[in-house]
């Protein structure tokens, strides 16, 4: 899937959204790289995204000597283009841990990028075309280039940020131009679209997955659509929503009414809400309406988290078939994999394999006291099992509770007026008959 939003103002964009990873953490920073031949011309191309460079292009200036890019002030800081891959390309990648499906994703990503470079454009305002929409294509583009691999939801989702900055060179007029993003916004919904999941498809096939197409692109056959469900809270959030516009406004919101929803958070979702109830009721709705309505909405604030925590999270959502059910996949594709899905499954079957050879021992164990003493060889503490060194002390320390209680008897009935010597000398010897 490719998204496109326009970033108005973006002053804490990079640090809020681009090197967070859609979740907070203080120890945790995704690094991003500026590509495109518009880098290049700036001197960016392949150096990783500082925030003074970052902050230049959106404030309109060149990165390094501060010099006004564009002749005109602009209202758009950046175009944000969302590179998704599809759910179960993930939840493989990323939950399975196969990092050769991430190592793909990156590739086919980049290349996805090349393609919308080649439509970068600016628009015609001279001549009869002053008032139009017309516009000449430039092919070079200023991109920092940011890869995520979780949701607001955090679902395993692979996507990158292609951000855009509103400004390209354009060769005819010797200067840097805002960047008109319509065709790559029209590519993007065709051929560009296309050519990204062909590509993305053909690499997971090349690794030894199966896939299958549908309406919306393709999906790993490898992963059961159950555990699909499970990681795209998104999806069902999105199907909650539009049940309760249908019983509350007695219709289904459209295609534009949905992708608010997806968008917008808490605050504006509320205000939207609140104009369609009046416009619909003629009332203002309650406090207790609003609430019950409003209540997928992305939340303000980003969760604190980290990577451990969420992998172990994602982790937690899947029963123990399902996790022999992707590490089949991982078999069956010949994955050699060091991390993830597969070191969870090997600490658990070590577990199981540490419970039987338990029952083992205790059977082994039974069975030697049936047998003759003749049969048995003497075994050393250290060698016992542990379960049978852990009920041994636990027997020790019976007696030795049971020594000292009887002690303090013993003494108890010593002071009851019996002399110091005798009282000294009673003491010594239950000390050593105990």
């Amino acid at each position: 899937m490719i998204t496109i939003s326009q970033i108005r103002d973006g002053k804490d964009y990079l640090r809020v959204h681009l090197s967070a990873n859609d979740y907070y953490s203080e120890s945790e920073k995704v690094v991003g790289y500026w590509h495109g031949q518009g880098a290049e011309k700036l001197g960016l191309l392949g150096v990783e995204v500082q925030e003074e460079h970052f902050q230049a292009i959106r404030n309109n200036q060149h990165p390094f000597t501060g010099e006004k890019l564009t002749p005109r002030s602009r209202i758009v800081a950046y175009h944000d283009v969302v590179v998704s891959a599809p759910k179960s390309y993930s939840i493989m990648a990323l939950t399975g841990g196969d990092e050769r499906l991430v190592e793909a994703y990156h590739k086919a990503s980049i290349e996805t990028f090349k393609k919308l470079e080649e439509f970068a454009a600016v628009r015609v305002r001279h001549g009869t075309n002053v008032n139009t929409e017309s516009y000449r294509i430039t092919g070079n583009a200023v991109c920092a280039v940011y890869q995520h691999d979780t949701s607001r939801m955090l679902d395993p989702l692979l996507h990158t940020h292609l951000v855009f900055g509103n400004v390209t060179y354009c060769e005819d007029r010797q200067k840097w131009l805002a960047l008109q993003p319509r065709p790559m916004m029209e590519e993007s919904k065709i051929s560009i679209r296309e050519y990204f999941y062909q590509n993305l498809a053909k690499r997971a096939e090349a690794i030894g997955y199966t896939v299958s197409w549908g309406e919306h692109g393709f999906r790993l056959n490898e992963v059961s659509h159950t555990i699909e469900r499970k990681f795209s809270q998104r999806s069902i959030q999105r199907e909650r929503f539009v049940r309760r516009y249908q019983e509350l406004f007695g219709q289904e919101p459209n295609k534009a009414r949905v992708e608010q929803f997806i968008k917008e958070r808490s605050r504006e979702a509320k205000i939207r809400f609140r104009r369609e109830f009046e416009e619909a009721f003629h009332r203002k709705p309650s406090w207790k309406e609003v609430k019950s309505f409003v209540v997928d909405a992305r939340s303000n604030k980003m969760l604190s988290s980290s990577r451990e925590k969420v992998k172990r999270f994602q982790n937690s959502l899947l029963t123990r078939s399902e996790k022999k059910e992707l590490q089949m996949a991982l078999i069956k594709t010949g994955a050699d994999i060091e991390h993830g899905l597969k070191e969870e499954l090997v600490v658990e079957n070590n577990e199981s394999e540490k419970h039987k050879q338990e029952a083992r021992d205790t059977e082994e164990g039974n069975a030697g006291q049936r047998s003759t003493p003749h049969d048995r060889a003497p075994v050393k503490m250290q060698e016992r099992p542990k379960m049978i060194q852990k009920r041994h002390r636990q027997k020790l320390a019976r007696l030795e509770v049971l020594r000292r209680f009887r002690l303090g008897m013993t003494i108890c009935a010593a002071l009851q007026g019996r002399p110091n010597g005798l009282l000294i000398r009673e003491a010594k010897r239950r000390a050593r008959n105990y």
